[in-house]
């Protein structure tokens, strides 16, 4: 963003937690370590549990200072590279244990046995030393950076958590709406009528679903799902001031809600709107009495409720998300029959949580997106290039309302061709309105899942992902803890994960016939590939810029592969081939680039075709996931 530097996407503390589990079974091991061994092993777990301090720090801060991210970043790659060193220590203090049960098999002398464990363990003290080189310089970044923080002042580094509040209201920004009219004629006549409503096709832009309503005595609540800048506000907005609903509730409330839920702020507000008296004094009303004004208030009342943009809090589970919000919403219960709920929000979580129906809001349609585009664009178009590029930029932006106000207002006053090009070609979220927007997206996932969407960026925009070669992958990363849940498979774990991105909308289902694909919209591809911050590299094109020393995960057409032969790779840990078609690709990978991939975990060559797989395959100790065709 332009004025700032974050460290969006710098996410090290679950590698170092890996890394201290299994220093700490190390030291608890039955391995016959000798005394300086576990010493040594002692001295790093206390390093690492040092270190950890200052990161869960840095974590959780904003910085504008571009010496101290510079810093942050040198510490992530000096804690990935001591991975790198600690995994192969593992890698060779396995492969003595398999030895050693080997030779132990044979050798009947037991003593024999026992020397051949010493002198094997004996050995990867000098690997054991590089381990501990490599720390030191973590540990230096770190001692660094907390010296910096414990002089900053508050106004350079504020909490993370502290997310810019964003306050709507039932008025809609524009005059005139683009589309939605069947969005919004479907929701009035459930609201008006409580029928139920035909679902579109899963191509149409309007998904419902009604099964899962559950009445709370005379009020029904209804959730409005999608991605942030889908237009969720403004079809909502439309409800609100629709003469139909102006005319069918004695009351109407407007409530914007955002990230901060505060249940006294909440039930003021919702009371302020509902009393006719505007004089009504709440400051010293506890929350109990809070509650019993607002039952007194809409009891004899049929009104309508729109709670705007609302969050799930990650800091609790489901249970107490939905004892908050049910504390709120209890005074209500026995309104006038037909009253209702509206609720907008990002996540199919919190309509799961609210135990309310819900639709799911998609993109506009390619008419409505046009009309959008050149009313934003505000001026004739002078050539028909300019047309072609603009529909081009259309098709491009996959029907989100945001996007399109937001680039179509950009190239207001713009008729150059070359500055139409560079709109087209360039990442869509280049824009500060729209980081602003759909950063509290990412920001807002918990630690485990944020590294997990990032990963994602690697598969190009319309890919259909398949869930359960994408849990093996983020199993090869080490992304998945089953810490907590003694009875669940890592397999399953990651299954959890996927399905919590899902309910998040940071993946979109779709059913096409008896198939079921699960994609990323385009927008969410370019959000997860700007919060990786080049530690992804999704390479689309023939040529290839230079590609950064820090990149660790790299995906790639097999018709461009030729691009890494002159590439350093020694710090890339995944590598995913693919293929623009179903024809087999003739392209092999080079021995010269499997030599190079010095710490590479997961590689998917299902883009190329192999008669054999490749000696230089066995030589990859980190491998943990291959994928071939």
């Amino acid at each position: 963003m332009a004025g700032t530097t974050t460290v969006v996407g710098w996410v090290v503390s679950p590698i170092l937690r890996k890394m201290l589990s299994l220093v700490q079974s190390y030291v608890s091991s039955q391995y016959n370590w000798k005394s300086n061994m576990v010493s040594d092993l002692k001295n790093l777990e206390a390093t690492l549990m040092e270190v950890l301090l200052v990161v869960d720090e840095a974590e959780r801060r904003h910085l504008k200072d571009r010496n101290q991210v510079a810093l942050l970043c040198q510490m992530r790659e000096a804690v990935c590279d001591t991975e790198d060193v600690l995994d192969k220590f593992d890698y060779k203090l396995i492969r003595e244990k398999v030895e050693h049960q080997s030779m132990a098999r044979s050798i009947v002398a037991s003593s024999l046995s026992l020397g051949k464990r010493l002198v094997g363990l004996d050995k990867l003290r000098s690997e054991l030393h590089m381990v501990i080189k490599s720390m030191a310089r973590v540990k230096s970044c770190a001692e660094m950076f907390a010296s910096v923080m414990a002089v900053e002042s508050t106004n350079s580094i504020k909490p993370s958590d502290c997310v810019g509040t964003r306050v709507t209201g039932s008025f809609p920004r524009e005059g005139t709406i683009f589309g939605r009219k069947e969005e919004v004629d479907e929701l009035v006549s459930w609201l008006l009528h409580r029928r139920n409503i035909n679902p579109s096709n899963d191509e149409g832009s309007f998904t419902i679903q009604l099964h899962s309503i559950h009445s709370k005595k005379n009020i029904e609540l209804h959730s409005i799902v999608g991605i942030g800048g889908i237009g969720k506000t403004t079809v909502a907005q439309s409800i609100y001031n629709d003469q139909r609903i102006v005319n069918a509730f004695d009351k109407r409330m407007w409530v914007s809600v955002s990230h901060n839920f505060d249940k006294i702020n909440l039930i003021k507000e919702i009371i302020a709107h509902a009393s006719d008296d505007k004089n009504i004094k709440l400051i010293h009303f506890n929350f109990n009495m809070l509650q019993e004004e607002l039952q007194r208030i809409i009891s004899n009342k049929k009104f309508l409720l729109v709670l705007d943009d609302v969050w799930y809090d990650e800091s609790y589970g489901e249970h107490i998300n939905r004892e908050k919000w049910w504390e709120l919403i209890a005074p209500m219960e026995n309104a006038v029959a037909g009253s209702k709920i509206l609720v907008t929000t990002r996540m199919e979580l919190v309509a799961k949580v609210l135990d309310s129906s819900r639709s799911f809001l998609h993109g506009l349609g390619q008419d409505d997106s046009w009309a959008l585009f050149r009313h934003c664009h505000n001026s004739i178009l002078s050539s028909s290039t300019l047309e072609s590029i603009g529909m081009q930029i259309v098709r491009k932006l996959n029907g989100s309302p945001l996007a399109l106000n937001v680039i179509g207002r950009h190239l207001y006053g713009r008729h150059k061709v070359a500055e139409w090009n560079e709109v087209l070609h360039s990442n869509i979220l280049n824009s500060d309105d729209m980081l602003t927007i759909l950063r509290p997206s990412y920001e807002g996932l918990p630690v485990h899942l944020q590294r997990c969407f990032s990963y994602c960026s690697l598969f190009p925009k319309g890919y259909h992902i398949d869930p359960e070669k994408l849990i093996y992958m983020w199993i090869a990363q080490d992304f998945i803890d089953t810490k907590g849940s003694t009875n669940k498979s890592l397999k399953d774990s990651g299954r959890s994960y996927f399905d919590e991105l899902l309910s998040r909308s940071f993946f979109q289902m779709l059913k096409p016939g008896s198939e079921t694909f699960y994609v990323m919209h385009d927008i969410m591809s370019d959000l997860a590939l700007h919060v990786s911050q080049g530690e992804c590299l999704r390479v689309e094109c023939e040529s290839m810029e230079p590609m950064p020393l820090y990149t660790q995960h790299l995906s790639i057409y097999s018709e461009n592969l030729e691009n890494l032969v002159n590439c350093d790779l020694p710090k890339l840990r995944s590598l995913i081939v693919l293929n623009k078609s179903w024809f087999c690709s003739k392209i092999c990978l080079n021995h010269a680039i499997l030599g190079k991939l010095k710490s590479v975990r997961v590689l998917d060559i299902t883009g190329c075709c192999l008669e054999q797989l490749p000696d230089a395959v066995n030589r990859l100790i980190h491998l943990r996931y291959l994928g071939i065709r």
